[in-house]
């Protein structure tokens, strides 16, 4: 077993002259984690982006040097400028990393786009070299991390907005043939009344799926959760969760046969926004359970971004072989320009 580290926080990478955010992470087949994330000149990413890759061999505590797997131009007037959003990676089970990212093009910056589609990079030699970006034409956006079910199946979720309502809804595409085709979209949430986006689907040991979403009125509202009994075919709810103010959620289970999700916390009050970074800790059996009053779950405060102008959240996270997890978020506190930060937790923090 892995020695235990006492530190608490660590630092994955500090640019004072870039803005890293929007980070995720993976184990790798290697046993390596990788966190994935995006450099721009800010939150919004108009003037370039470029999407990054950094390798820990020991748990998290030390990170190697930055690998570009995409190093976008400055964006130029009169010049199609293409803007990466939100990475994600996972490994699958045949021993390949995928790295995707919706990639929003635009004849020139701040102009309504032209082109969305989510991209992905495949490497099979643990993550040292990547491919040429493959287009899937999956007209979802923003998506979560592609996820493997048990039976093979890739599902990858992604949001849009519907045309006569203006509202967002959350779905997903299947692949049953390894990542090379995808269907059309599955309607996982929309009910007419909010904006279901950001959403992380989990397997749970029994076969079912949850999907936990945000909900993006800026009023503060709990996240929401829709569940599927037949693989992501069909799904129920949505239903509202414990997460207050819940803002792109990621899930998973634990080792320990529970469900973990973190999470950014906006209630969008005065003294509020985007400041604070949590972790839910709740059982199969409330994971499962549509009614709120009878879901039971613990909250974990990981970190809070004290700047003046705050801006922390999107995270990723894996259990390590100590049992203890890593969750890598961006966040300001003190530095100029948003950067990546990870915090070590157990179950026994809530």
């Amino acid at each position: 077993m892995t020695e235990k580290v006492t530190t608490e926080y660590v630092t994955v990478t500090r640019n004072d002259e870039v803005y890293e955010c929007f980070p995720d992470m993976t184990r790798l087949p290697s046993g390596d984690l990788m966190v994935i994330y995006r450099e721009s000149e800010s939150h919004e990413g108009y003037e370039y982006c470029n999407l990054v890759v950094r390798r820990s061999q020991d748990e998290g505590v030390t990170w190697s040097e930055r690998q570009a797997i995409v190093e976008g131009p400055r964006a130029k007037e009169g010049r199609e400028y293409v803007k990466y959003n939100c990475p994600r990676i996972c490994a699958l089970s045949d021993g390949r990393v995928a790295a995707i990212c919706d990639e929003n093009v635009f004849d020139v910056p701040r102009e309504p786009e032209r082109r969305r589609d989510i991209v992905i990079w495949w490497s099979e030699d643990d993550g040292r070299s990547w491919s040429e970006p493959v287009r899937t034409g999956i007209r979802p956006w923003l998506p979560d991390k592609i996820r493997e079910l048990s039976d093979g199946t890739l599902l990858l979720g992604g949001q849009v907005v519907r045309d006569d309502t203006g509202l967002l809804t959350w779905h997903c595409c299947r692949s049953e043939d390894g990542g090379q085709s995808w269907s059309e979209p599955i309607t996982i949430a929309d009910d007419g009344q909010f904006h279901h986006c950001e959403g992380s689907i989990i397997e749970l040991p029994g076969g079912e799926l949850v999907c936990y979403m945000r909900e993006n009125s800026h009023q503060g509202y709990p996240g929401y959760k829709c569940i599927s009994r037949d693989t992501g075919l069909t799904w129920e709810g949505p239903y509202r969760t414990l997460m207050a103010g819940c803002e792109r959620p990621v899930g998973g289970m634990l080792e320990s046969g529970k469900v973990l999700v973190t999470y950014r916390s906006n209630m969008r009050g005065a003294a509020c926004g985007k400041q604070n970074q949590f972790a839910y800790l709740e059982t199969v059996e409330s994971a499962l359970e549509p009614e709120r009053s009878k879901q039971q779950g613990r909250i974990l405060m990981l970190d809070h971004d004290n700047n003046s102008r705050p801006d922390t959240g999107y995270s990723g996270w894996a259990q390590l072989r100590d049992g203890r997890v890593l969750c890598v978020y961006y966040i300001k506190r003190e530095a100029p320009m948003a950067f990546i930060r990870g915090r070590f937790f157990s179950e026994e923090d809530f």
